[in-house]
C-alpha cells in the first residue's frame, strides 16, 4: 500500500511503546465523511498487531465505527471530521496498556487541580453541560478554564446562553468522546489555552 492510497497524515508517533516503531494516523475524505487509518510501514513482527490494538483501542475510547465492514478504515458515526478530537483520540489509544481491558471514559472526572469532581452531561443533539462539585470563586474559575480547553483541543462550540454549555459542531451526541475529551482537559497546564 502506498502513500497515495491511504490518505493524508494527521498525527504520528514516531516512538510507539512497541519497539519504538512509527505508526501514524491518517485520513481520508470519502463518500461516507471522514474516514481514518491507523498505519506503520514498520514490517517488524507484531506490528501489525498493534495496530489493530490501536484501532481497536480507538472504537472503544472514541466510539468510531468501522466502515463498510473495513476493521482498519474508522469514521465517526456522524461523518464529520472532528479532526482535534481524533488526534487526541489516536494519541491516547497509543498510550492504552494493551494488557489492561479496554473501557470508555465516564462522564465524570476528579480534578486534582481543583479538589472537586466535574460532570459532563448530554443535553442531545451535540450539547453538553459541564458541572462541578465546587462553589467557591477558585473552583467555579477551574470550571471556566476546563470549558475553554475543551473547546479548543475538542473542536466544540460554546452555546452563548450558558457559560458552562458546549456544543460538538456536528449536531450529534458523542457521549464516548465527551467523556474522552473531559478527561483530556482537566488533565492539560492552562498555558495550553496561550
Amino acid at each position: 500500500m502506498g502513500i497515495k492510497d491511504i490518505g493524508r497524515r494527521v498525527e504520528i508517533v514516531n516512538l510507539d511503546v512497541f519497539h519504538e516503531i512509527t505508526i501514524a494516523l491518517y485520513q481520508q475524505d470519502s463518500d461516507n465523511g471522514f474516514v481514518y487509518l491507523v498505519h506503520t510501514y514498520s514490517s517488524i513482527e507484531g506490528g501489525r498487531e498493534r495496530v489493530e490494538f490501536i484501532t481497536q483501542a480507538m472504537r472503544v475510547l472514541g466510539g468510531m465505527e468501522v466502515v463498510n465492514g473495513e476493521v482498519e478504515m474508522l469514521r465517526f458515526a456522524c461523518g464529520h471530521e472532528h479532526l482535534s478530537l481524533v488526534k487526541i483520540l489516536f494519541l491516547q489509544a497509543c498510550k492504552v496498556d494493551p494488557n489492561a481491558a479496554l473501557k470508555t471514559l465516564p462522564l465524570t472526572v476528579t480534578d486534582i487541580k481543583s479538589d472537586q469532581d466535574f460532570f459532563v452531561e448530554s443535553l442531545g443533539s451535540g450539547d453538553y453541560e459541564l458541572t462541578a462539585s465546587g462553589k467557591d470563586e477558585k473552583k467555579i474559575k477551574r470550571v471556566q478554564t476546563v470549558i475553554n480547553l475543551m473547546v479548543k483541543h475538542g473542536g466544540m462550540n460554546v452555546i452563548d446562553e450558558s457559560p458552562c454549555r458546549i456544543s460538538f459542531p456536528c449536531g450529534m451526541s458523542h457521549d464516548i468522546l465527551a467523556g474522552l475529551l473531559l478527561a483530556h482537559a482537566v488533565k492539560v497546564r492552562v498555558s495550553a489555552l496561550a
